[in-house]
């Protein structure tokens, strides 16, 4: 009778790490913000012109050896090879920026 209860227990336990891994599983996914990934060179950005959701990070690396000039905000953001900036857009918008030589722009929806 001893070892049954026991069993009971284990079986019990097992089932609430499981209902706790599953809901922990869930929460984290819908806490993962939306993001879009933009590469730069001296001769333009890879997306162009593309729509976002609100709340969507953006970020912009320099995949050049050179340096790049990200123009956005009235900015200019100067990144060296491999380094990236980023941004999270939360205001529905039209965003233009330039990118090396290149104009481009995001439509925050």
């Amino acid at each position: 009778m001893a070892n049954k209860k026991g069993q009971a227990q284990i079986v019990f336990l097992v089932i609430i790490i499981a209902i706790f891994y599953f809901i922990n599983q869930s929460l984290q996914e819908e806490t993962k913000e939306p993001m879009v990934n933009i590469e730069l060179t001296q001769n333009g950005c890879n997306p162009v012109d593309f729509a976002i959701k609100s709340g969507t990070k953006v970020t912009w690396t320099n995949i050049d050896n050179e340096d790049v000039i990200l123009s956005l905000d009235r900015s200019g953001i100067r990144l060296n090879g491999g380094e990236s900036f980023s941004k999270v857009f939360v205001e529905k918008q039209q965003v233009s920026y330039r990118c090396g030589s290149k104009i481009a722009s995001i439509r925050v929806e």
